[in-house]
């Protein structure tokens, strides 16, 4: 490998996510965001370094969150990323998401427990999946409220020198999901 002045060290912070930054830049940076201080910034993350995943307890220490049906605390509100149909969608609780698409074999009420989750976390700590968290770890579930149709679109579609107009109409099927929970699994 050449050594670059423009090279890339990836950076490891205390909350679970990688910074980059150009090998000159300092490792401190004065314009930090307004939840993440400068002094969180830590060893250098090795490329094949993996990081074994941790277990329900010490997420529940982490988190700051109370067992499973009871609400957590207003500062340690939890998000998840997860993936329906290769589309990604982050939420956190009470949020309504409107998939792009019909969701089969489901019916209006139907509470669904989702699998794929890419990340969860609060402002303190982040779980990264590789490339998806453990459904051992922690739980999202969404409540189906609706099976509905985009307003009806009319595209028009003409060619040059040509008097025939073609007008197409579409009116796709979407499904409307509320998340009902996310928390850590209980044990």
């Amino acid at each position: 490998m050449f050594s670059s002045p423009l090279r890339i060290n990836l950076l490891k912070t205390v909350a679970g996510r990688a910074a980059l930054r150009p090998a000159w830049a300092p490792a401190f940076s004065t314009s930090a965001r307004a939840f993440e201080s400068s002094a969180q910034l830590t060893k250098p993350l090795k490329l094949n370094e993996t990081i074994a995943q941790p277990s329900a307890s010490d997420l529940r220490k982490a988190f700051g969150t109370v067992p499973a049906g009871v609400p957590a605390p207003a500062g340690a509100a939890l998000y998840a990323t997860f993936k329906i149909h290769s589309q990604s969608f982050l939420v956190t609780a009470g949020d309504t998401v409107t998939l792009p698409f019909r969701l089969k074999d489901v019916a209006v009420g139907d509470v669904l427990r989702i699998t794929q989750i890419e990340t969860f976390g609060n402002r303190n700590f982040t779980l990264k999946g590789a490339p998806f968290v453990d459904d051992k770890v922690c739980v999202v579930r969404a409540r189906v409220v609706e099976h509905t149709k985009e307003p009806l679109r009319e595209t028009i579609r003409t060619k040059r020198r040509n008097r025939r107009v073609k007008h197409i109409k579409s009116k796709h099927p979407y499904t409307v999901l509320r998340i009902a929970e996310i928390g850590v699994a209980p044990e």
